[in-house]
């Protein structure tokens, strides 16, 4: 291959205010970029700052199949199994799997979690108990 037949890299020119334009864009989705950042860039408040700080402090809430996801996860460890490994047995992607396990997905399908036991071995199980509120 010659330098002729190589692709040209076309130079664009940019006015000084899109090239602030497109540093604040950067700036603003940069990797690893504080919360305190964002509050300085102006992209969130500092009462919506103050709110995910005091929901980050109080942890995650409780979801539905908070325990589920727990014992699956501590199956998978327990089998000395990756994510990696579980997504390539089970046929579910590693991202998804991940984000059963910390919540991320708090409302998964009874179809994944059923594969995901499935390709460790176990099968899922259902009951239903009191809630301890009346609701007549």
């Amino acid at each position: 291959m010659t330098g002729e037949d190589l692709p040209h890299r076309v130079q664009i020119e940019r006015t000084p205010e899109q090239r602030a334009e497109e540093e604040t864009i950067h700036r603003r989705f940069r990797p690893g970029i504080t919360l305190g950042e964002l509050v300085a860039l102006g992209e969130v408040s500092e009462e919506d700052a103050a709110a995910m700080r005091a929901q980050q402090e109080a942890g995650p809430a409780p979801w539905p199949a908070r325990e589920l996801a727990v014992a699956l996860r501590a199956e998978r460890l327990r089998l000395g199994l990756s994510d990696a490994d579980l997504a390539a047995i089970s046929g579910i992607d590693r991202a998804a799997i991940h984000k059963i396990e910390t919540g991320l997905n708090r409302n998964p399908t009874v179809a994944t979690l059923d594969r995901l036991a499935t390709a460790m071995g176990l099968q899922l199980a259902w009951s239903l108990e009191p809630s301890g509120a009346s609701n007549r």
